[in-house]
């Protein structure tokens, strides 16, 4: 029995040791952590071929540069630098070069000013939890002049996932895991499968496939009764004001990592249509489609909620906000699902965001207009 026992244990410790040794020669899963430091992807290039969702190309590039953002090289470091900041709306991984919203907001400021340089640094799931990483890891060597932030879908997400005991558990057991992972890739790939799994769990996973005119007519008919509604409204009342603090913090956080590095920060807030109910223009009845649970209405209610946290929080600490959410039309149109942009909806972000940030630059550097 004993000899079983450490025969077994000398079996699974070599299987680990090869496996270990395969995922240092080539590790498939291009995963964005190690451990609790930000690995980006750099000087790749994706080809999807999508025949799913009508709202998007057929055949969509995407590309990343050597700093691991979309856009192009920083061949003068005395460029004035403008950056984006976000999650999956920000990234718009499933929108081809040159036509996501920050790469149009770029083509549109360059024909306004000059020596100007902009790449866009959002990344798919991340909350401002992860921006704050991303600041301090990454954004802080590049010293961009001006980033603007796209937040608040993801915040969501992260505040309706556990109770404070469960997360503090989590959080502890993490911290030694994260430490390991940093030197195995064993551990840090298991460790990324499991903040994948819960990264789907809560929603926050981009999937075009998913998404199109069938699940738009599901949801049509996906009607949920308002004592339903109002029920789950409670729950949802009893735990945001604590999660709008903890925004509210991180945003303040944000201001204060983006000043210490001489840098003007922007903020977003989040458009969605989450809260469609009766309106054809938007789908329908998106808003009654569950969300993990969650039917769409209530998560657009618990959005406009972060979304106002972000304006108080951006005017008390004297910084530019922009209400996205109010100025971009809720129109299916602009979306490929309740919240991610097609390439009309890029465009319509970008032309509705680009004077607020015209007059920014204009304001800060007047010497960059070009006359």
């Amino acid at each position: 029995m004993f000899k079983n026992i450490v025969t077994l244990v000398l079996g699974c410790f070599l299987a680990i040791c090869v496996l270990e040794i395969g995922l240092r020669v080539y590790n498939p899963f291009g995963f964005r952590l190690r451990g609790s430091t930000i690995v980006l992807p750099h000087d790749v290039a994706y080809r999807i071929d999508n025949d799913k969702n009508d709202k998007l190309d057929k055949v969509i590039y995407h590309s990343k540069n050597s700093l691991g953002f979309r856009g192009e090289e920083l061949t003068n470091e005395n460029s004035f630098k403008v950056l984006t900041v976000g999650g999956s709306t920000t990234e718009c991984f499933y929108v081809s070069d040159g036509k996501t919203w920050p790469d149009l907001l770029g083509a549109s400021l360059k024909m306004r000013f000059k020596n100007i340089w902009f790449n866009n640094a959002g990344l798919d799931g991340m909350s401002t939890i992860g921006h704050i990483k991303l600041l301090e890891q990454v954004v802080n060597r590049i010293k961009p002049n001006i980033i603007i932030f796209l937040v608040g879908i993801n915040d969501v997400s992260v505040s309706s996932v556990g109770n404070k005991y469960d997360n503090a558990v989590i959080s502890q057991m993490q911290g030694v895991i994260e430490r390991v992972s940093s030197y195995l890739e064993v551990v840090n790939v298991f460790l990324n499968l499991w903040r994948y799994y819960q990264a789907d769990r809560m929603g926050l996973v981009t999937r075009p496939i998913y998404h199109g005119n069938a699940l738009k007519d599901a949801y049509a008919t996906a009607l949920i009764p308002e004592s339903e509604l109002n029920k789950k409204r409670e729950e949802i009342k009893a735990v945001i004001s604590n999660n709008l603090m903890e925004y509210s913090v991180r945003i303040e956080k944000i201001i204060a990592v983006c000043r210490s590095m001489n840098c003007v920060p922007v903020f977003l807030t989040q458009p969605s249509l989450l809260g469609c109910v009766g309106n054809p223009r938007c789908g329908g009845n998106i808003g009654y489609a569950l969300r993990y649970g969650v039917p769409n209405l209530l998560v657009a209610e618990e959005l406009e909620a972060y979304n106002e946290a972000l304006k108080r929080v951006s005017e008390e600490n004297d910084v530019l906000s922009v209400d996205m959410a109010n100025m971009l039309d809720m129109d299916e149109r602009f979306y490929y699902d309740a919240v991610h942009y097609t390439n009309e909806g890029c465009e319509a972000f970008s032309l509705a965001l680009s004077p607020a940030i015209v007059k920014l630059i204009s304001k800060v550097r007047p010497d960059l207009v070009i006359r």
